[in-house]
């Protein structure tokens, strides 16, 4: 739904998840675009709604995902996205200078790739993540190098610490994975640090092929 009027009608909008739950974008008249996910979206939506009123603020445009078991998962690869795109961010999730019809194709695009909540489980899937490491040695650039490219941007950083990375000793903030992921051509959706799959990509890395998510 993409009616811009000052009270956008939200009766369309599910009220409740069965499990799991729903990705939203929320684009207000302001400019300011809202990532986030909810197993209640119509009354979170209306929430942000509400509190932006006072300030003259309308909600313009919405973007709800269908209902999927992965949402949270899901909203992580859109904040990198949006985060990628943006002018400038506020608190993480609400962003400026976001083209709402770019994002919102990433978005669709990216539930895609998860699994509706009635549909089975997949087993032994391979992540989208490749390791850092193994990446960055199959493309040539050492160490040295990639520090040097992440400091063209602007960002200073060590061998040690990138090192560090790598082996999973310390976590890289989303300024620093922009960079990094910038420097070697590829995006951040790849090399996302949740901890389930730095933890599937170690054992991965060593040979065994574990399953994720509620596989049995």
């Amino acid at each position: 739904m993409t009616a811009p009027s000052r009270e956008l009608d939200l009766s369309g909008v599910p009220t409740r998840a069965t499990g799991g739950g729903y990705v939203y974008l929320l684009l207000f008249d302001s400019g300011v675009l809202k990532v986030g996910w909810s197993s209640s979206p119509q009354s979170r939506i209306k929430s942000h709604q509400f509190h932006a009123a006072p300030f003259g603020v309308a909600l313009s445009r919405v973007w709800v995902s269908s209902q999927i078991e992965s949402p949270a998962m899901v909203e992580r690869e859109l904040l990198c996205a949006a985060s990628a795109m943006a002018q400038r961010t506020t608190a993480r999730e609400w962003f400026h200078g976001v083209d709402f019809d770019v994002l919102a194709r990433e978005a669709v695009a990216l539930v895609g790739r998860v699994s509706p909540l009635d549909a089975p489980s997949h087993v032994d899937p391979m992540p989208p993540q490749v390791s850092l490491r193994h990446f960055r040695e199959a493309i040539g650039v050492s160490l040295d190098e990639l520090a040097s490219r992440i400091d063209s941007q602007g960002l200073r950083v060590t061998h040690q610490v990138l090192s560090d990375v790598e082996a999973g000793r310390r976590h890289a903030d989303d300024r620093l994975i922009q960079a990094w992921t910038k420097s070697l051509n590829t995006h951040p959706h790849h090399v996302r640090q949740d901890p389930e799959l730095r933890a599937w990509v170690r054992s991965w890395d060593k040979g065994a092929k574990p399953k994720i998510g509620n596989a049995a």
